[in-house]
């Protein structure tokens, strides 16, 4: 079986461990573009990029238009994470999972 066929029979998890141990042991990064959305995702992937990175500070940026500091509620994150891991077919996502919620800041808002 070729390495893309093992893949498909991997979890995201099994995927990921594996493209991070294959990158260590031939000592070199692996390249992690930051995803916002969906639409973000699919190109990333479209791109040949097997990993993405959803950053925090992008998904209150396009949510919200603000920065990211503390005003993005756990569901609105974990929609958005799982937005994105729908719309992409073997795209290694790793989510930021942000300081904590439920501050002032988030309270307020």
């Amino acid at each position: 079986m070729s390495t893309t066929q093992v893949e498909a029979f991997q979890s995201p998890a099994a995927r990921l461990r594996t493209l991070l141990a294959n990158a260590e042991a031939e000592g070199r990064c692996l390249l992690m573009p930051s995803c916002h959305d969906a639409w973000s995702a699919i190109l990333i992937e479209r791109a040949g990029f097997k990993v993405a990175f959803m950053s925090g500070y992008c998904v209150s940026a396009s949510l919200l238009g603000l920065p990211d500091v503390g005003l993005i509620s756990y569901g609105e994150q974990v929609d958005q994470g799982q937005r994105i891991c729908a719309a992409t077919q073997n795209l290694c996502i790793i989510g930021d999972g942000d300081t904590g919620f439920g501050g002032v800041s988030n309270i307020r808002r």
